[in-house]
């Protein structure tokens, strides 16, 4: 903000502000986020408000986290009135993500600044405990996988089995997966498919109508995970 000589900054982007906090959600499918608004005032001093739903934040842990940060929380939609208070400032934002209700709420008295993709540059920045933690995350992501795979080979070509199906397949993976420390959930559905179903963009294999896997067809599978990687 100061290299930018702008005293206030509205951030909109979730996983942004899921990053700056150090918070994370579920209001997203397999997406870690809640959704939220962020305002940074700096004038004599520094004032942040987080506007979001206040029954997601009964936690007395993360209350006091937040209150120990100076982080204000103030109900999601008080963010207009909020905004169109605000009055001869310099306000920042990253106008690549920031979406028009926004733009449409800020008073036309403001200075808007394009802080450009400055947060999205200090997420890459990755310290020794992300690192670790990200190789860390990949490893017990392989185990999972590679556990699978060794049961599914054992089923097909050692027991013979003729009743696994794409989505049984699918939800055998996601139980190896559990099975992983600070496992959080699947990245997205996953993608189980054999045969003619493997040709289909985004397959999602239904309970009752998926197809038997066997070892004579090609089996596509498409899958992820995410977990925490940082110790609690």
């Amino acid at each position: 903000m100061k290299a930018y000589d702008c005293n206030t900054c509205v951030i909109s982007s979730l996983d942004q502000i899921a990053w700056l906090l150090n918070l994370r959600g579920g209001d997203i499918p397999f997406n870690p986020v809640f959704k939220s608004y962020l305002v940074i005032n700096e004038d004599n001093t520094l004032r942040i408000t987080l506007y979001s739903d206040l029954g997601k934040f009964k936690s007395q842990e993360v209350r006091e986290y937040l209150k120990n940060i100076k982080v204000d929380i103030k109900p999601y939609n008080e963010i207009a009135n909020d905004l169109k208070d605000i009055c001869n400032k310099k306000i920042g934002l990253e106008l690549s993500t920031v979406n028009m209700k926004v733009l449409n709420l800020i008073n036309s008295e403001n200075s808007i600044i394009d802080l450009k993709e400055e947060i999205t540059y200090l997420k890459v920045k990755k310290n020794e405990v992300e690192l670790n933690g990200y190789r860390s995350c990949y490893i017990r992501d392989a185990i999972g996988l590679i556990k699978y795979i060794a049961w599914l080979k054992h089923q097909l070509n050692g027991l013979h089995r003729t009743d696994i199906t794409e989505y049984t397949g699918a939800e055998k993976l996601t139980e190896f997966r559990k099975e992983q420390e600070k496992f959080m959930g699947l990245s997205f559905n996953t993608i189980s498919a054999i045969g003619p179903n493997a040709s289909i963009v985004h397959y999602k294999p239904e309970k009752h109508n998926s197809l038997i896997l066997n070892n004579k067809e090609i089996y596509l599978l498409d899958s992820g995970a995410q977990y925490l990687y940082c110790q609690q």
